[in-house]
């Protein structure tokens, strides 16, 4: 369809088309009609006339129609299709060359110290993690890392900075939002062509807000919401990264089976914060500087290093970092806790005073190496109520308590009748099936566990504490 100058006469937009053009816009099915021809015979020039722009375009067998909306980041689409991919920031970042490295005001090391003290906490495996989390998406934009990293920490440590330093290359595909409510709720239309969401300031997600959060990060399919238009489902690769000052509470339900969250717990140690390489690293990759040179060596070094060897793995195996692990017991049974301190410890506690320190074989009942443990129902029930009022806890009844034992242990426990007592003996296996067991199904060992003494038991969830 030709290009035509549009005017506004009476309100109306018209343009100004040949004859000839205006008659096969009529119906462009049909044969176009003889020209006009002059007095000697000839054809004569199309006559210019008015029409109304919409008639024009409506009318047009070259009017685009849009058939579907995509999101292809490494594809071109056909004409009738809408690539909701918007573009990188850059379109190629500049391999620097090894002296920008080594130069006073471009020093990456500032950078990676930052990312090895207060993100990963000196922890190789959640270094690798982090590091390569963002790399698989610099390597694969139309896939999901089907992981979110979750990072904890307090006020002014610097959550936030890697976040967006990548979000600088990301561009329009990157964005920041406060809360789950914008991406969780109705009207979520800030997800289109977003591959990477940054969600800040999450202070406790519920059960089903944690359900729909693990759905956005595993499902490629969102169902997409605007105001006054029907709702409908696009593929969008969202990438959930979270941030969180909450270090006293669960943030969210991280069940025995979860293993899509990537807990850290970010520290001010040893008080980076405090430190010249900090400050001067902080100012290199400041979003404010028009040139971006820090950002860009920073995403040099992911392209050089760590982009190769994540273009055909996947970023699915978190850390099991204690900050996981603290998530979890966070929303353990408190029977659980129990049987898992009594498995650590190889034994069960009669009490809590300090006459077992003194003597400590007379208060304990420990567990065989090859025979197990064997001792009536009753009496392990019983201690473990003592158990919950020395950590001041809500103890649970005797049946959910042995349902539970029983859902971990599964066919390992024999359970004998004791005619004469009208009780139950509980026989465990040698403890080390125990441990195998309880690992299972828990999803980590049991050697990543603090003591129960230390734990802080004010996590526990509020229907279990006194």
């Amino acid at each position: 369809m030709p290009l035509h100058a549009v005017k506004i006469i009476f309100g109306v937009p018209i343009v100004t088309v040949l004859e000839e053009d205006a008659q096969e816009e009529d119906d462009p099915q049909e044969p176009p009609r003889a020209r006009r021809r002059t007095a000697n015979g000839r054809a004569a020039k199309p006559r210019k006339i008015k029409k109304a722009a919409f008639s024009v375009w409506i009318n047009s067998c070259d009017r685009l129609t849009i058939r579907d909306q995509v999101f292809r980041p490494l594809e071109r689409v056909p004409n009738d299709e809408i690539n909701l991919w918007p573009g990188f920031a850059w379109n190629e970042v500049d391999l620097e060359s090894s002296r920008a490295f080594s130069t006073p005001d471009y020093d990456l090391r500032a950078f990676l110290e930052y990312v090895w003290n207060v993100i990963a906490s000196q922890s190789m495996k959640t270094f690798d993690y982090i590091v390569d989390w963002f790399a698989f998406i610099m390597a694969h934009p139309d896939r999901q890392t089907l992981t979110a990293p979750i990072l904890v920490g307090p006020e002014g440590v610097g959550k936030t900075l890697i976040g967006q330093v990548f979000g600088q290359y990301l561009g329009k595909a990157y964005c920041n939002v406060v809360g789950p409510t914008t991406v969780l709720e109705r009207f979520n239309q800030i997800l289109m062509g977003k591959t990477m969401i940054h969600l800040d300031e999450i202070d406790h997600l519920s059960i089903e807000e944690t359900s729909r959060l693990k759905g956005m990060v595993t499902g490629l399919e969102k169902t997409i919401e605007y105001k006054g238009i029907d709702v409908f489902k696009v593929e969008i690769p969202s990438n959930i990264f979270i941030t969180s000052n909450n270090v006293t509470r669960q943030i969210l339900y991280v069940g025995p089976n979860a293993r899509r969250w990537a807990f850290m717990k970010c520290t001010d140690y040893p008080r980076i914060l405090t430190k010249e390489y900090f400050i001067s690293a902080y100012d290199w990759l400041e979003i404010e500087i028009p040139s971006k040179r820090g950002c860009k060596c920073f995403l040099s070094w992911l392209q050089r290093t760590r982009v190769p060897r994540v273009r055909e793995a996947r970023t699915t195996q978190n850390p099991r970092t204690a900050m996981l692990v603290a998530q979890k017991l966070a929303t353990m049974p408190i029977e659980h806790l129990y049987f898992h301190e009594c498995i650590r410890l190889g034994c069960v506690r009669r009490n809590y005073s300090v006459l077992e320190m003194s003597d400590p074989n007379n208060y304990r009942i420990a567990w065989s190496p090859n025979d197990g443990l064997e001792i009536d129902m009753n009496l392990f029930h019983d201690l473990f109520v003592l158990w919950c009022e020395h950590k001041k806890c809500k103890p649970s009844p005797i049946m959910a308590f042995n349902q539970l034992i029983k859902d971990v242990l599964g066919d390992q426990m024999v359970i004998a009748a004791n005619a004469l007592r009208a009780t139950s003996v509980l026989r465990f296996p040698p403890l080390e099936i125990c441990k195998k067991r309880f690992e299972e199904f828990y999803h980590f060992s049991t050697s990543d566990l603090v003591d129960s003494e230390s734990l802080n038991w004010s996590h526990l969830p509020a229907q279990i504490a006194l």
